[in-house]
C-alpha cells in the first residue's frame, strides 16, 4: 500500500499530543497527556516517543505506509535545524534536538514548525484558508502566536520569528510576561495569563464565584462568567481586548483575506469574540476590514491534530 499516513506531535506548555492522521486529514488515532514540564524534555519526548510507537501498533499500521513525522511547538525555534530554542512556555527547552531525536527513535523523516505556523498550514490545507492565498492564524491558548500564510506560503521570516504578535508590547511598564518582558499582549490575553490573573485578584479578596476553587483555568474562568461572575466577566473582557490589539495589528500590517483564532476562541466565542470584533471594528481602516473574516478556527478541536501533521505535509 502507498504511504499515506503522517504522525504528528503536539508539543504545548499544558498538554502534548502524538496523533496518527491520513494525509488528507482524517484523523486515525490520538493520545494526550499533561506536559511534565518539571521532568524536562526529555521526558516529555520520550513520552511521545512512545505514543507514536503504541498508535502504530495498535492500529496494525506498517511503517511503510507512515511518510513522516510533523512537530509542532512553541517558538522560539528554527525549523531548518529542528531545534527548539527556550519557549516561554517551555522552561528548560534550551537547545533541544527534536527532529534528531525524532528521526533517530522512530527511523522516519521528520519536519518541526512553531505551532501557529502550523496552525495557519493547517487552515490552508484544511479549513478557513482553502482556497486563499494571504492567511493569519491566532494560536491563544497558553500563549499567544501568529502563524502567517503570503501568496499562498507560509513565511516564517529571517530567523524563523515573523509571527510574534503576542510579545508586542500593549501596556508600557505593564504585567511581567513569560518571555521576560514587561506589557506584552500575552501578558493580558493568553489562557496562562488570565488564571493568573484571576488567581490575584482572588488573593486581593475581591469577590468571585471562584474563590476557594484549588483549579483556576481559562475554562473554569469562562464557565464563571457564564453564570455571571463579575470577577471573570472583567478579565475576560480585558483578555478579549487586548487580543483585539493583536488582530489589528495582523490586520493592518499583512491585511490577509482571514484570520483565525485558536483555541480559547473555538471554546468560549460567545464571551470572548464580541469584544475582539468590536476593537476592529472601533479601530481597523474600513477598506481593511470590510473585506477581512475574522473566525474562530473552523476547525475546531481538530486543529492542534491537523498543525501537527501539517508541519510534515507542508514539506511533501
Amino acid at each position: 500500500m502507498d504511504s499515506d499516513l503522517i504522525l504528528g506531535l503536539d508539543i504545548g506548555g499544558t498538554k502534548s499530543s502524538a496523533v496518527l492522521a491520513a494525509r488528507t486529514g482524517e484523523v486515525v488515532d490520538r493520545a494526550t497527556a499533561p506536559t511534565e514540564i518539571a521532568d524536562g524534555p526529555e521526558a516529555t519526548i520520550a513520552r511521545l516517543l512512545a505514543d507514536a510507537r503504541a498508535l502504530i501498533e495498535r492500529n496494525s499500521v506498517p511503517r511503510s505506509r507512515v511518510l513522516g513525522v510533523g512537530i509542532c511547538c512553541g517558538s522560539p525555534l528554527d525549523s531548518k535545524e529542528g531545534v527548539v530554542w527556550s519557549p516561554p512556555t517551555l522552561p528548560g527547552w534550551d537547545g533541544v534536538p527534536v527532529v534528531r531525536m525524532v528521526q533517530d527513535a522512530l527511523g522516519l523523516p521528520a519536519a518541526l514548525e512553531n505551532d501557529a505556523d502550523c496552525s495557519a498550514l493547517a487552515e490552508l490545507f484544511f479549513g478557513a484558508g482553502v482556497g486563499k492565498e494571504n492567511i493569519v492564524s491566532f494560536t491563544w491558548g497558553t500563549g499567544i502566536g501568529a502563524g502567517i500564510v503570503l501568496g499562498g506560503r507560509l513565511y516564517s521570516g529571517s530567523w524563523g520569528l515573523a509571527g510574534e504578535i503576542g510579545h508586542i508590547t500593549y501596556v508600557t511598564g505593564g504585567r511581567l510576561c513569560q518571555c521576560g518582558k514587561s506589557g506584552c499582549i500575552e501578558a493580558y490575553a493568553a489562557g496562562s495569563s488570565i488564571s493568573r490573573i484571576v488567581r490575584e485578584m482572588l488573593d486581593e479578596g475581591r469577590p468571585s464565584v471562584l474563590a476557594g476553587s484549588r483549579e483556576i483555568d481559562a475554562k473554569a474562568v469562562c464557565d464563571a462568567a457564564r453564570r455571571g461572575d463579575q470577577l471573570a466577566e472583567g478579565v475576560l473582557r480585558d483578555a478579549a481586548r487586548a487580543m483585539g490589539q493583536a488582530v489589528l495589528i495582523a490586520a493592518h500590517t499583512l491585511n490577509p483575506e482571514v484570520i483565525t483564532l485558536g483555541t480559547l476562541a473555538v471554546k468560549a466565542a460567545d464571551i470572548l469574540m464580541p469584544e475582539v470584533l468590536r476593537v476592529v471594528e472601533a479601530e481597523a481602516w474600513p477598506r481593511i476590514r470590510d473585506g477581512l473574516e475574522i473566525v474562530p478556527s473552523p476547525l475546531g478541536d481538530r486543529v492542534q491534530d491537523l498543525a501537527a501533521i501539517s508541519a510534515y505535509l507542508a514539506r511533501l
